[in-house]
């Protein structure tokens, strides 16, 4: 879709209308190819490209609604979800490091010293990551 590449660096808004512009043209050219249907020489090869410009035209609107959105649901989309839903792993990481951080910078500025984790906190924390490890594997076999 579309012959130039998106610039990044230009305001959310402009990157949304971009997004915006290669959704109306692929739009388009699906009205081309569903005008052609009938009197397709490959009606499988057209049925086809109408699949392909349709998943394309879903991902396009994916992109445009994701540069709608203000960047700090962006960059929380992006730490805890997968595959557009909330993944309890990514959460549970994600509320494990900012409990500990607290938990830190609390104690460095209240008396000026590395904090002392407890045992059982760390215990914790390394089921918590085990868990994290664990849903990962199966992940990366894909």
């Amino acid at each position: 879709m579309g012959d130039q590449p998106i610039d990044f660096g230009q305001p959310r808004e402009k990157v949304a209308e971009q997004y915006k512009a290669r959704i109306e043209e692929a739009k388009k050219k699906l009205d081309e190819l569903q005008a052609l249907k009938p009197k397709a020489a490959d009606p499988e090869a057209n049925q086809r490209k109408q699949e392909a410009l349709l998943q394309d035209i879903e991902d396009l609107s994916w992109s445009a609604d994701y540069f709608r959105w203000p960047p700090w649901k962006g960059v929380m989309h992006d730490l805890l979800s997968e595959g557009g839903l909330i993944s309890f792993h990514r959460f549970q990481i994600f509320v494990w490091t900012l409990v500990l951080g607290i938990i830190f910078t609390v104690s460095v500025y209240s008396e000026l010293a590395m904090p002392q984790f407890s045992a059982a906190l760390l215990g914790l924390l390394g089921i918590s990551a085990g868990t994290y490890v664990g849903f990962k594997l199966p992940e990366s076999k894909k």
